[in-house]
C-alpha cells in the first residue's frame, strides 16, 4: 500500500468527508450529467477558502446516487486538496516549499474517495442485514481484498482503466458510512478530459453505477499566492 494513500486515509478521519458468495444482478447503468455547477467563481483560492469549498456538499467534485436505501457518493480529489489536508494534519506551514515537497508524493496518480451509506442505518455498513458472523466476515474480506476489481475508470480515449491503488477505511461503526480510497495512473488517463468511474456493486447487488466528470474547457481552482 502506498504511503501517501495511507496518509490521506488517516487525514480523512480528521476532516470527515472476488468472493464466490456474491452474485451480480442484471446490470443497471446510470449516468450523471456533468456541469460546471459548484465551481467557485475565482480561479484561485486561499488555503482556507479551498478547504471550505472542497468540503461543500454541492461542489463540482462530488457525484452522488441513491439506489433504494443505499447512498453512493464519489468525490474527485484534486492534488491541492490532498496537499492541504496533509499540511494541516502535519501542522506544517502552507508555503511553496512544503506544497512542492508533499505534492511529489501524489504525482502520477488521480485520486477518488467513495462513501457508501444505508439511509437510516447507523452501524457498520458490513453489518447491514447480515444473517450471521460468517456473512459479515465475507463482506469485510470482499471490501478489503476483492472490491478493487469492481472499480474501473473510462475516458473518451480509453475504457476499463484498472484501479492501481485501493484502501478500505474501516471505522467499526464510528461513522454511518464506509469510505474507500482509490486511484488511477495518470499515464493511463493521458490527455483525456472526461472521467467516468464505474463501480460494479457485487457487495449489495445494486448493479453498475457510473459517476461522470468532464474537465473540457475548464480548470479547477488553484491555491492563491503560491
Amino acid at each position: 500500500m502506498s504511503k501517501c494513500i495511507l496518509t490521506y486515509s488517516f487525514t480523512l478521519a480528521i476532516f470527515a468527508f472476488g468472493c464466490s458468495s456474491f452474485q451480480t444482478n442484471d446490470t443497471v447503468e446510470l449516468d450523471d450529467t456533468s456541469t460546471n455547477v459548484g465551481l467557485p467563481q475565482e480561479s484561485t483560492l486561499s488555503p482556507e477558502e479551498y478547504i471550505l469549498w472542497s468540503g461543500r456538499p454541492d461542489n463540482f467534485l462530488i457525484r452522488e446516487k441513491d439506489i433504494s436505501e443505499f447512498n453512493y457518493k464519489i468525490k474527485y480529489l484534486p492534488t491541492e486538496q490532498l496537499i492541504l489536508n496533509e499540511l494541516n494534519k502535519s501542522g506544517l506551514e502552507v508555503n511553496l516549499e512544503n506544497i512542492t515537497r508533499i505534492g511529489q508524493e501524489y504525482q502520477g496518480m488521480e485520486y477518488f474517495e467513495m462513501r457508501i451509506q444505508v439511509n437510516g442505518f447507523n452501524d457498520e455498513l458490513a453489518k447491514y442485514q447480515t444473517a450471521d458472523l460468517s456473512q459479515y466476515q465475507t463482506r469485510i474480506a470482499h471490501m478489503s481484498f476483492a472490491m478493487q476489481r469492481n472499480i474501473t475508470l473510462s475516458t473518451e480515449l480509453k475504457e476499463n482503466i484498472q484501479c492501481k491503488l485501493f484502501h478500505f477505511e474501516r471505522t467499526y461503526g464510528i461513522t454511518p458510512y464506509t469510505t474507500f480510497l482509490f486511484a488511477f495512473s495518470k499515464e493511463d488517463i493521458a490527455d483525456a478530459y472526461d472521467r467516468t468511474v464505474v463501480y460494479d456493486d457485487e457487495l449489495f447487488n445494486k448493479g453498475r453505477l457510473k459517476f461522470n466528470w468532464s474537465f473540457e474547457n475548464m480548470e479547477l481552482p488553484k491555491i492563491a499566492n503560491l
